[in-house]
């Protein structure tokens, strides 16, 4: 089942999903009525959807199930400076969090090369899992 991360999830049983993630939804991945994805918000809400209604700017689900987030008995913090490349860096960002990582850290070192970081678009890239 495919995951997707919402910062902030509507508290309603049925709502529109913003449009970036409608667009992905239905033209990307071609998914449509009846079919079913995990929607996170990466702190406490874990909730399995349902597509009632696709359109590519405001796919409509409706909440069939609600799960707790599985915590791990395990914590694996790793810390890691960012590259130089942003498309390098969402990718090792993706593949961290596949090994089990539970904490990620940014450091500065001597030799880094990029000083600013979207966090903004990487969070999503740790949730899609």
């Amino acid at each position: 089942m495919r995951n997707f991360y919402l910062q902030h999830i509507p508290e309603s049983s049925c709502f529109d999903m913003p449009e970036e993630e409608s667009k992905h939804i239905v033209r990307v991945l071609r998914m449509k009525a009846g079919d079913q994805f995990m929607l996170l918000n990466g702190v406490d809400k874990v909730l399995v959807v349902e597509i009632i209604e696709e359109h590519p700017k405001r796919c409509k689900v409706e909440v069939k199930q609600t799960r707790s987030p599985q915590q791990l008995s395990k914590s694996f913090h790793l810390a890691i400076a960012p590259t130089k490349n942003l498309d390098r860096m969402e990718w090792m960002v993706e593949k961290i969090v596949e090994i089990g990582a539970t904490e990620l850290s940014f450091i500065q070192t001597n030799r880094s090369e990029r000083v600013n970081l979207k966090l903004d678009r990487l969070e999503p890239v740790a949730f899609q899992r």
